[in-house]
């Protein structure tokens, strides 16, 4: 969940509300999901977000597997469970006697 840092970044002014910039760190999600929350926010109002990868971050940190799995889309879901890759090996295998 996104928190706020509290430093002024840039002023905005959208119809008659002024509001401030926020600068929030917060994870990704499965799904590609940014969540920031901030008392300064309005229900409703429409915003403008940005998202930046981290300064800190570190590109080859590692993930684990049911995280990157969980977040591909179920396009690219070829196999539903175990077993399911388990049958696949199977009659794979099964091919290369032939």
């Amino acid at each position: 969940m996104g928190k706020s840092t509290g430093r002024d970044v840039n002023h905005s002014t959208r119809g008659t509300r002024s509001y401030r910039a926020i600068r929030a760190r917060t994870t990704v999600r499965a799904g590609g999901i940014v969540e920031v929350k901030s008392p300064e926010l309005v229900a409703g109002d429409e915003v403008d977000v940005l998202v930046v990868p981290a300064a800190d971050a570190d590109p080859t940190a590692r993930r684990p597997a049911a995280d990157i799995l969980a977040s591909l889309p179920p396009e690219a879901r070829q196999f539903a469970s175990a077993a399911d890759i388990d049958r696949y090996l199977n009659e794979e295998r099964d091919g290369w006697d032939r």
